[in-house]
């Protein structure tokens, strides 16, 4: 006779299985969602534990938000020190969209005009850049600065993604891709936006790779699309796309099934991950 003792009753069939859950793919998305679920819950009881975020505020933290943060952060957090800065708590609660403690919260109304000035600005950024490099297609804006959900803090960088032109030698392992992006660099850090925020190049793409890894929906995209509302190409014509039409293409792949599968497995990854350590 097979003992149940330790095993739990099935949320699908009722029956008893040791994860409690049966192997049907209902019964698979539900422990998938359990392990996502316990992850955050833990993100976030550290979250208070640490100071970080009050309890009104734990309990205001969106799905969304704790899901990316259990991918882009919670791998370091679970090794901070018992007493953490003051700097470290205000980069972690920009990461969770949440302003610095007592300051005034900007509405999304506000934070849209922040962003639409932004990409004026860096409109005349990159006419200045290309008169350096006019292999330069365009670039496409992420990162905090472009998420109307996020709080920038005034030194907070504008992250970019340059398009080259097709064929160009890009892979910094190559003498050319090396001396390239050592150009880039020293052109970036030494000009800043009109307003005098940073800017930090994520990926350097020529036109034809970009196209690729955008009809594979490549993992590599997480880096810089994770929230495609966060995202906008300036520019240049690519391909027979304008530059609206690009962006309707990039919206359009960040947001597919295949695209947010991957997304979705990415979570489920970094929450085993955390619930492990």
């Amino acid at each position: 006779m097979i003992s149940y003792m330790f095993e739990e009753s099935c949320k699908i069939c009722g029956g008893k299985h040791r994860t409690g859950f049966c192997t049907t793919s209902e019964g698979k998305e539900m422990k998938e969602e359990r392990i996502i679920k316990d992850a955050q819950e833990k993100v976030s009881t550290l979250l208070g534990q640490y100071g970080i975020v009050s309890t009104q505020e734990q309990k205001q933290l969106s799905s969304e938000c704790l899901n990316e943060f259990l991918v882009r952060s919670s791998h370091e957090f679970v090794n901070l020190p018992t007493e953490i800065s003051d700097q470290t708590k205000k980069k972690i609660r920009r990461m969770l969209g949440l302003g610095e403690t007592g300051a005034r919260e900007l509405s999304s109304e506000e934070r849209d005009k922040q962003i639409e000035m932004l990409i004026m600005e860096m409109r005349g950024y990159l006419e200045k850049l290309r008169v350096h490099q006019d292999d330069i297609l365009g670039m496409i804006l992420c990162g905090s600065r472009m998420d109307n959900q996020k709080m920038p803090a005034e030194e907070s960088d504008v992250d970019v993604v340059f398009i080259f032109k097709s064929g160009f030698h890009l892979d910094p392992s190559t003498p050319e891709g090396e001396k390239l992006l050592y150009h880039l660099r020293d052109y970036t850090d030494k000009t800043a936006s009109d307003s005098g925020f940073p800017v930090e190049i994520d990926e350097l793409y020529g036109e034809d790779i970009f196209f690729k890894k955008m009809t594979q929906a490549d993992s590599e995209m997480l880096i810089w699309g994770w929230n495609a509302d966060a995202v906008r190409y300036i520019g240049e014509p690519l391909g027979e796309l304008n530059e609206s039409s690009v962006n309707e293409y990039i919206q359009q792949t960040l947001t597919n099934n295949v695209f947010k599968e991957k997304r979705q497995n990415r979570i489920k990854e970094a929450a085993q991950k955390l619930l492990n350590t």
